[in-house]
C-alpha cells in the first residue's frame, strides 16, 4: 500500500471532555485512528451518526466533514492518530474506507497510543511558535509518521483477523450488516438490502434466521433505535434531529419505538428517569 511507500505526514492529538456540551468539527480529508479510554463518543462521518462507547478502537475516513460530540454529562478520554490522504491512490483509499469502524481495543494499538505521549508534547511545543515549518528531517516528525504508518498497519491487520474469525457467517449476511451499521440511517427496504447481498429476499431473510435469529428488517430497526437511545443520553441533539438522523420519518413513530424497546419515552431517558438509568 501506498500508505507504507510513500512519506505521509501524521498528526497525534488527545482530547478530554468533562461531560460539558461540546463538539468539534473537521473538514479537510482524512483519515484517522481513534481510541476511546473513557465515556463515548458520538461521530458523525459525511453526515452519517455513529455512537461509539469506550473501551474501543475506531477508524473514520470521510471525504467532506466530521463530527466529534464527546457524551453530555460523562468524562470522555480519546487519543487520535490522522493523515491526509492526498498521496494516497483511489484504491488504497478505498480499502482505507472498507476498513470496520470500531474494534475492541488490542494491547498493541493501546502500547502504541502510550508510545506517541511525548509526540503529543512535541507538537504542542511546535504549534506554541518555536517552529512554524517542521524540516522533514527533524527527529521527532521521522518518528511521529513511523508510529502513524505502523498505527494504521497494525489496525489493518487486527481487521483483518478479526474479519477471519467471523467468516463462519455467509458473505451475504455480512454484506448486509456491514451495510446496515455504518448507514442505518438511509432510507433501507428488504429489496434494496437484497440487492447489496445480490440474493433473493426470502432467501436473505433465511440465511438472517438461520445465523443471527432475526431478519434483515428487524436487525435494522433495533440497530436504529439503539444507535438512538445512545444519542438521546449522550448529546444535546433533539429529539426531532436523533429521529431522522436514524432513519425514522416521524418523531412519533422514534417515541413509541423508544418507548417499546426501553421501557420510557425518549424525554425521560434524555432526563435520565428511565428504568434503565
Amino acid at each position: 500500500m501506498d500508505l507504507f511507500v510513500q512519506r505521509n505526514r501524521f498528526a497525534f492529538h488527545e482530547g478530554y471532555s468533562d461531560g460539558d456540551p461540546y463538539r468539534a468539527s473537521y473538514r479537510a480529508r482524512r483519515a484517522e485512528v481513534s481510541i476511546i479510554l473513557e465515556g463515548a463518543v458520538l461521530f458523525v462521518e459525511d453526515g452519517r451518526p455513529r455512537t461509539v462507547e469506550a473501551p474501543a478502537l475506531t477508524c473514520q475516513t470521510y471525504e467532506r466533514e466530521l463530527e466529534v460530540i464527546p457524551a453530555v454529562g460523562r468524562r470522555t478520554r480519546t487519543m487520535w492518530c490522522h493523515f491526509p490522504p492526498h498521496r494516497l491512490s483511489a484504491a488504497d483509499w478505498n480499502f482505507l474506507r472498507g476498513l470496520p469502524s470500531t474494534m475492541p481495543i488490542v494491547e498493541s494499538l493501546s502500547a502504541m497510543f502510550r508510545g506517541a505521549t511525548p509526540l503529543l508534547q512535541s507538537i504542542g511545543e511546535a504549534s506554541a511558535g518555536q517552529a512554524q515549518v517542521e524540516a522533514a528531517s527533524d527527529g521527532r516528525t521521522m518518528v511521529r509518521d513511523a508510529l502513524g504508518a505502523a498505527i494504521f498497519a497494525e489496525y489493518i491487520r487486527c481487521a483483518s483477523e478479526m474479519g477471519n474469525a467471523r467468516k463462519a457467517l455467509p458473505q451475504a449476511v455480512r454484506d448486509v450488516r456491514y451495510a446496515i451499521d455504518e448507514r442505518y440511517g438511509e432510507t433501507w427496504d428488504l429489496d434494496r438490502l437484497a440487492t447489496v447481498a445480490q440474493l433473493n429476499p426470502k432467501y436473505l431473510i433465511a440465511l438472517f434466521r438461520r445465523h443471527l435469529d432475526e431478519t434483515p428488517i428487524a436487525y435494522l430497526w433495533r440497530k436504529r433505535a439503539e444507535s438512538g437511545h445512545s444519542m438521546l443520553r449522550q448529546t444535546r441533539l433533539s429529539v426531532e434531529e436523533i429521529a431522522f438522523q436514524c432513519g425514522y420519518q416521524s418523531v412519533a413513530h422514534f417515541s413509541r419505538t423508544i418507548k417499546q424497546r426501553y421501557g420510557a419515552p425518549p424525554r425521560d431517558i434524555r432526563a435520565g428517569t428511565s428504568p434503565d438509568g
